[in-house]
Formats: structure tokens, C-alpha cells, sequence
């Protein structure tokens, strides 16, 4: 094993330290060594910075994965296989032009989340549907390759598996979808108790991709029954985590969603969902508005393309003093965010990128340095920016103002079952409404423009380590740091998957192009950022 691997697991551990970890998400996130839910003993000897044993280290390693392991995620949604192909530029039409590269990989929102988790450490599965072909076989080989349960995928013997061409611009930047879809997970699919209980035994964090709504929303109200949260209702009978967490993810408007998003207990989206959904024409507005539409949500988070991304976690009044009321600031959250970008853009600048830490390596050896967070040290009264209004004020035209209501109805079309004790989970509100809350701003990780070659599946990574830190209880800077680091790591490779780091030590491409690579070392963790978070733990 690599010296500088180990030295970084075992060096400064005491011989014997135990952690624990506990979230309050409705007020401050904290860590706690008292907590009787979370706890780890790792053991080690004491080891020399000189002298380092490697029998020790080793067991150093296995203790971390150990304890990685001992965390289960299941994913509900998309899963296929991609078909990409690399392109000088977009073609024009009836142009014939050739494939710079063609590559053969797994996909889907869901499957390449998963993925990302069970390649940072976590015993990470997937509920989804495909075919009985040659198709499925790759998506389960590949799955199966890099630690993804597949247990819970069903197998269906007279459609297809769903695949999709992916044309990668390398002028343009760009990446054009064409999705052919196989058969859908039904309602009635995952209703079978014994599925049910495979899927919720032990897992802390439940993912949702935001496809296939009835069939997630069966599961999700599952997990809300055995955490007794819908009391007029009768569980399957099994039980589950006390702690488990529902985590949907609002990529764009789908049919039945809104239901889904009522049921979650932490949300992320994509830079432009929150305004498709609201109708918002001010993006932090849009995060505002989509965020107190949401009265159950304990976190709500939204990626902001290469300019960071942005957590947003509500803090209920009763929690709060009532001394304290008339000292809380009150700051529209566009105003906000542009305070916290500024000083994370700052800290960024007087640190320099090559001073900041390594926060992960890709394959190919490439150097992503953390990025800044920033965040409120008290709570905040957010409000809307002056002005406020919506995007059909401000000259939309009837048609696509017709066009994106309609999505929208449908879209909050109230499934069967989204309902806590037969109350409606999404709440208007008025114009005037506040939130008292907790934000925190993140910058992309650091890395140069070059080692772009693809951005496919980047909010998946995101979205995998999202579930990350839910499920080992990070604080929200060390999750946002990790998250834009995995994600721009996946960036770096042709693919959703191909860029995806490992924590656990892997063969550096040098050593698996020589003749004799079994006597080379492996290299390093490619995380060492989820690596030195573990250890500060303590």
C-alpha cells in the first residue's frame, strides 16, 4: 500500500477515539460526541510519522471502510446504459460527420448517483426496472462492478432495457440526450412487502431521482409509516431506521412530482427547476418561494452550474427564544447570496488555487483543490427582493405561459397517498411570507478549464454525495465542499461514470498500462477530502 495513503489514515489517530454524529435540521447542523445514535470506535496503535507500519495502516483503511459500509442508500429511478459519442461539433442537419470517440457506459439519474456513492465507500443499491437483454446484462455487470447492489432491480422479460445516445460537443460544450425508454416501475411493482422491507431494513437514506413518481411515492410513504409519521395508516409491518432520511431530487417539472417533493425530507434541484416550477424570474427568489412551498423540508439545496451551489435550511419560529426575535436580520436571499459569493470568491482569490488543499484526484492525476462555503453563523429572516414578481409579469408570452402552467398543474397533481394524517404536504403562501433559515453558499471546486472533457452526469455525482453526508451526518460546508469536488472530478472523463472517484486505493492508469503492473503500488484514495473529514470527526 501506498506510504502516503496510510500515513494519511493513521498518523495523529489516538489509539482508541470514538465519534458521534447528530443533525438538527431544523435549527443549527452540529456534531456531538454524546449522541447515543451514531458511534464508531476505531482502534488503532500508536504509529510513528518516521516509522509506519503497514499491517497497521492497512487495518487503519479497513476501518474506515468498514465504517463507510455500515451506511446504506437506496436509489429509486432511472437506470440504463448510455451510448456516447464525442464530436468535434454538434452536426448540422443532414450532416454526416465522424465520432472523435464512442463509449459504452451505465446511466440514469438514480444509477449514476448510486454509483457515485458506492465508489466514495457506502453500500449503496438500486430499485428500478429494465429489460431481460443483453442491455441489462451490461447495466447490472457494470452496476455490480463498482459496488451497486442490484438486488432490487426488476427484471422485466418482454421490453427493452432503456438506452440513450448521448452526443458530446467538445467545441460547444454541450450534450444532446435521446432517451429511449424501456418498461416503467409501476406502483404495483413495489408494493410487495417483502421488496419493501429489502429496501427500507437498515438503509438511513432513501434517493429519489424525481422519475417514476407513483412507484417512488409507494416507497417513500413506506418509510414515512414506519417512522410513524401517518398514524391514520397501516404499515407493511416491517421496520426501519429511526433516522432515515427521503432525499428528492427536482431535476425538471415531471408529472406527479410535486407529491414527491411533499413527502421529502431534504431536496435538491437543478439551477433552473426552482424557476420552472415557481415561475420566479429571479433565481434566489425561485429557491425561496419553492423552499416555503415546502413546509416539511429540512434542507433544500440548488446547484447553480459553475458557480457554486446554494443550501437553504428552514428553521422553524417555536425553536427560537422569543428574546431573540427582534435581533434576527432580515435580507432578501438574492442579496444574500451575492454577500456569500462575494466573501467565498474573496477567500478563494487571497488563498490562490494552489494553496488550497486537495480535495480529490482523478484518474488521469489531476489536482481538484476544495472550493470556499460560506454561511450565516446566526439564523436569518429571508424575504423576497424588491420588486418581486413573477416570470408571466414580465411579458411571457400566453402560449408558453399556458404551456409551462399546464406542466406545472400536473406536476402538483396530488398522487394517491401524499398526505401525512390526510393533510395536504404542499401549503401556498402569501407574497409577504418570510423564512427564518440557515444558508450556506458554495463555490465549484477548483480545477483548470482543460481538464473539462464532459459535464454528463455531474449533478448525479453531486446528488451521491448529497446522500453522503445525510447518511454519515456531515455539516453542511464539509458536504458542499465534497459534492463539488466529486462532481468535478466526474468531469474529467468521458461519461456519468468513467471520472467517478473511489475512496478506497486504485491502480494508477500508468501501472494498468505496464506489462508488469502487479509490482506496483496502488494509488492513493482518490478522495483524500471524505478521508481528512472522517478523521476531524473524532
Amino acid at each position: 500500500m501506498n506510504s502516503n495513503y496510510t500515513a494519511t489514515l493513521s498518523q495523529n489517530c489516538p489509539p482508541r477515539y470514538s465519534f458521534c454524529i447528530s443533525i438538527n435540521f431544523k435549527s443549527n447542523f452540529s456534531i456531538r460526541s454524546s449522541s447515543i445514535r451514531h458511534q464508531l470506535n476505531l482502534r488503532t496503535r500508536a504509529v510513528s510519522n518516521a516509522a509506519i507500519d503497514s499491517s497497521n495502516d492497512i487495518n487503519d483503511g479497513h476501518l474506515i471502510e468498514k465504517y463507510l459500509k455500515s451506511k446504506k442508500i437506496v436509489g429509486l429511478g432511472s437506470c440504463c446504459l448510455d451510448y456516447l459519442a464525442l464530436v468535434k461539433k454538434y452536426p448540422k442537419p443532414d450532416e454526416k460527420i465522424r465520432t472523435e470517440r464512442l463509449e459504452e457506459q451505465g446511466g440514469g439519474n438514480c444509477a449514476n448517483a448510486m454509483t457515485a456513492a458506492a465508489r466514495l465507500g457506502l453500500q449503496s443499491n438500486i430499485l428500478s426496472k429494465i429489460g431481460m437483454d443483453g442491455v441489462s446484462d451490461s447495466i447490472i455487470r457494470e452496476l455490480q462492478s463498482d459496488g451497486v447492489g442490484t438486488d432490487l432491480l426488476l427484471r422485466c422479460p418482454h421490453k427493452p432495457s432503456p438506452f440513450t445516445y448521448i452526443i458530446v460537443d467538445a467545441q460547444g460544450g454541450t450534450r444532446t440526450c435521446i432517451h429511449t425508454p424501456g418498461a416503467a416501475l409501476q406502483a404495483s411493482d413495489v408494493s410487495d412487502p417483502t421488496l419493501l422491507d429489502a429496501a427500507l431494513k437498515d438503509t438511513d437514506v432513501l434517493v429519489f431521482d424525481g422519475r417514476l413518481a407513483e412507484a417512488a411515492l409507494v416507497l417513500a410513504q413506506e418509510a414515512l409509516k414506519r417512522r410513524g409519521e401517518r398514524r391514520l395508516c397501516k404499515s407493511s409491518g416491517g421496520a426501519c431506521k429511526e433516522g432515515l432520511k427521503l432525499l428528492v431530487e427536482g431535476e425538471r417539472l415531471r408529472v406527479g412530482l410535486g407529491s414527491l417533493l411533499a413527502v421529502a425530507d431534504h431536496v435538491t434541484t437543478s439551477e433552473g427547476f426552482p424557476r420552472a416550477w415557481t415561475g420566479e424570474s429571479n433565481p434566489y427568489d425561485a429557491i425561496l418561494a419553492a423552499t416555503l412551498r415546502l413546509p416539511r423540508v429540512k434542507s433544500f439545496v440548488s446547484t447553480l452550474g459553475v458557480r457554486g451551489s446554494i443550501l437553504v435550511v428552514p428553521v422553524s419560529e417555536d425553536r427560537l427564544g422569543n428574546g431573540s426575535m427582534g435581533e434576527i436580520r432580515t435580507v432578501s436571499l438574492a442579496d444574500l447570496a451575492k454577500e456569500l459569493s462575494d466573501r467565498a470568491h474573496a477567500n478563494l482569490k487571497n488563498i490562490g488555487s494552489t494553496s488550497k488543499p486537495v480535495a480529490c484526484i482523478s484518474a488521469s492525476g489531476i489536482q481538484i483543490q476544495e472550493g470556499e462555503v460560506e454561511g450565516t453563523a446566526e439564523v436569518v429572516r429571508l424575504v423576497f427582493s424588491e420588486g418581486w414578481r413573477t416570470s408571466e409579469t414580465k411579458g411571457e408570452g400566453e402560449e408558453e405561459r399556458t404551456r409551462r402552467g399546464n406542466v406545472e398543474e400536473r406536476m402538483m397533481e396530488q398522487l394517491p397517498g401524499a398526505f401525512v394524517d390526510d393533510v395536504p404536504l404542499t401549503t401556498p403562501f402569501p407574497r409577504n411570507s418570510s423564512l427564518l433559515a440557515h444558508v450556506y453558499f458554495a463555490t465549484a471546486a477548483v480545477m483548470p478549464n482543460s481538464a473539462v472533457v464532459d459535464t454528463t452526469g455531474a449533478g448525479d455525482a453531486f446528488v451521491g454525495t448529497l446522500a453522503l453526508g445525510l447518511a454519515l451526518g456531515l455539516s453542511p460546508p464539509a458536504t458542499l465542499r465534497l459534492a463539488a469536488a466529486v462532481a468535478a472530478c466526474k468531469c474529467t472523463a468521458l461519461g456519468a461514470r468513467a471520472g467517478l472517484p473511489w475512496t478506497r486505493p486504485q491502480q494508477s492508469m500508468a501501472d494498468k498500462k505496464s506489462a508488469d503492473s502487479m509490482t506496483n503500488s496502488a494509488v492513493a484514495t482518490q478522495v483524500p477530502l471524505l478521508i481528512s473529514t472522517l478523521r476531524s470527526l473524532g
